[in-house]
């Protein structure tokens, strides 16, 4: 839209891209601005998801960052977020909106997370999101159910929870304390 801002904090106050990182509402606006996907760890097509999103989330910042769903930040958040029941729910990619506090919005599942995470890429990836919402969603998430309920035997399962490449760990939420 050429408006040259799209760090959002709070209310309605918009901080300016240009701002320095001191400017007061930064922080605040950095915390609400990325939206995170929780994913298991040790399912393949999860990870080639992760690496997927990773490649095609251009953006500076980013607007997607990764928690595996065995991780301790995924259940604080989903905790946080009034549903702690989720992250037992590892047949889906579950997306937290980027927000906090009691107006925050619940986590997106199964198709209605990828089409959102979709929607966030670089083009084609939202024409795509918005010719998959024409599906209707039962039509939409039965598939997703049954890719997800199958998705070790069709695609793999790894031993343990993928580990980020150099230069990833600031996106995935459960090594963040660990690069400090």
């Amino acid at each position: 839209f050429g408006v040259p801002f799209v760090s959002y904090s709070g209310g309605l106050r918009l901080v300016p891209d240009s701002a320095p990182p001191t400017h007061p509402l930064r922080a605040s606006a950095d915390r609400l601005l990325h939206h995170v996907v929780v994913f298991d760890g040790v399912c393949s097509l999860c990870n080639a998801s992760v690496d997927f999103i990773l490649q095609h989330d251009t953006r500076d910042p980013p607007l997607f960052h990764f928690a595996p769903a065995q991780s301790q930040p995924a259940q604080a958040l989903l905790q946080e977020r009034g549903c702690p029941h989720l992250v037992n729910n590892l047949d889906s990619v579950l997306l937290i909106p980027a927000g906090d506090g009691p107006s925050a919005a619940l986590p997106l599942t199964r198709s209605s997370a990828a089409i959102a995470i979709g929607s966030g890429l670089r083009w084609p990836f939202p024409w795509l999101a918005a010719l998959a919402q024409l599906i209707p969603s039962v039509i939409r998430d039965a598939l997703y159910d049954y890719i997800g309920k199958n998705r070790y035997r069709l695609f793999g399962k790894r031993d343990s929870c993928r580990m980020p490449r150099p230069g990833e760990v600031d996106r995935f939420l459960d090594m963040q304390d660990n690069s400090k």
